[in-house]
């Protein structure tokens, strides 16, 4: 390469190229070689400086590492997860086969960090996503979107159904107690699996439904997973829509508590009273607690 390089080389002009300097003992190290022809006295003589830039190019690895791979748990972030999952779809639309997106929330992480805090809440995400990452093939992706969430590319699907075998595997895996500081924790997870191209063309749509899917997977019971179904979409909406209106009635104070008397059993006395909250929607008239409660519930706004 050296060759060609002096071969294009006119007086007075500087080319700089990187290379690998390789020492007696074998080992190597990145160096920076900035070349300048000059003319002495009708002669062309090369000046060279040489540098080291083995520092330099492990702060680029390092940054670019932060860019693209959670800091908590080394897991691959939303950044580089989109990027896998458009290389993906590119690849299953050339080979004709299908792949699937797998959103994975833990249930009820939440306690974790309210009753023991988030350092062991954040070594508890390590040891998970050690485990989960154990269980999928190489050429398979598991990315941490922040959180508990992760999100999970299967590549290479035969038939759609299959993603249901990686996602039963997955469960199994987070069901096995984990010990960490002498605290054990005996977790699940809810999952939702979404379906190229059928379930979307883009990873947005794809994560998307997959979400949707693990909403509905969480109000089955949990520690399940569920495929994405085309309805489910119409009620992310409608659950978006309630939770943004609950939040206004919450504000302005809309709630109202009804008393219920309770009766002993031959009805002839009173022995208290049921607090019973309602909604008086102001488009849908008053709504009983089954109607906002879980909304209000999974949103945080109640617990």
């Amino acid at each position: 390469r050296l060759q060609e390089v002096l071969s294009c080389m006119s007086v007075g002009k500087q080319i700089s190229m990187e290379s690998i300097h390789r020492c007696k003992d074998g080992r190597e190290y990145p160096i920076d070689v900035r070349m300048t022809l000059v003319d002495l006295n009708g002669k062309h003589r090369l000046l060279a400086s040489v540098r080291d830039v083995s520092e330099r190019k492990i702060a680029e690895e390092r940054i670019k590492h932060l860019a693209y791979y959670d800091a908590l748990t080394g897991l691959p972030n939303r950044l580089l997860f989109q990027d896998r999952c458009d290389h993906a779809m590119s690849k299953a639309r050339r080979d004709h086969h299908a792949m699937a997106v797998l959103f994975l929330d833990l249930d009820g992480f939440k306690d974790i960090n309210d009753s023991l805090g988030h350092p062991v809440g954040d070594r508890v995400l390590q040891v998970l996503s050690k485990r989960i990452n154990n269980e999928i093939d190489e050429e398979d992706t598991v990315a941490r979107l922040g959180g508990d969430e992760f999100t999970v590319i299967i590549e290479e699907l035969d038939k759609p159904q299959d993603a249901a075998v990686v996602a039963e595997t997955l469960l199994n895996a987070i069901r096995t107690p984990i010990t960490v500081e002498d605290h054990q924790f005996h977790l699940s997870a809810s999952i939702g699996i979404s379906v190229f191209p059928e379930d979307g063309e883009d990873a947005t749509t794809l994560v998307s439904n997959a979400d949707a899917a693990m909403y509905r997977a969480k109000e089955n019971g949990k520690n399940q997973y569920h495929f994405y179904e085309t309805k489910l979409s119409e009620e992310v909406v409608r659950r978006y829509v309630l939770e943004r209106e609950l939040r206004v009635a919450l504000e302005e104070e809309q709630l109202e508590v009804y008393y219920q008397p309770q009766l002993n059993i031959d009805g002839t006395a009173l022995v208290g009273v049921e607090a019973l909250v309602r909604w008086p929607h102001p488009e849908r008239g008053v709504l009983p607690p089954s109607e906002f409660l879980p909304v209000a519930m999974s949103s945080g706004l109640a617990y």
